[in-house]
């Protein structure tokens, strides 16, 4: 196999072991092993770039973000997180951003759905909703513009 696909098998396996391993082991630091996994996804996306396989570049970068992501992610809600292939399934890439969304990581969100070239309507629509539910308008307004000039860049 070449190296690319050999350090993206690697890269998923391991996120696997890690999801795994973090309900069994909530004292232990994972953002090293999560930082090892973040370098090597980077060099298998070189790797790809090199032989022009754009859908792979692509693939890990969603990877890449996603990786950037836990590493933010308190261990709580780190332990709640799909692993690392899963996100391939565009039901499960949708469930991950909407959940980072609820649990009030909306930066989060928004970076790993634009990342999945995926369109952040409806996450700036529940974002809004939510800012209008806790009465702070003026980010309400923010967020509900935001779908105005997604729908505009859409037709």
């Amino acid at each position: 196999s070449p190296p690319g696909d050999v350090l993206l098998a690697l890269c998923e396996n391991l996120s696997e072991t890690i999801m795994e391993s973090i309900a069994l082991e909530p004292d232990r630091n994972f953002s090293h092993i999560l930082g090892v996994l973040e370098n090597v996804l980077k060099e298998a996306r070189n790797c790809f770039g090199r032989r022009g396989i754009s859908n792979k570049v692509e693939e890990t970068n969603i990877f890449i973000a996603y990786i950037q992501i836990c590493r933010r992610l308190p261990l709580t809600d780190l332990a709640l997180m799909p692993p690392m292939k899963s996100l391939l399934k565009s039901e499960t890439l949708h469930n991950t951003y909407m959940s980072l969304l609820d649990k009030q990581y909306p930066q989060m969100a928004i970076s790993l759905c634009t990342t999945a070239r995926r369109d952040p309507l409806g996450l700036w629509r529940r974002w809004g909703f939510q800012c209008l539910r806790s009465g702070d308008y003026p980010a309400a307004r923010d967020k509900l513009e935001m779908c105005l000039k997604s729908k505009q860049y859409n037709q």
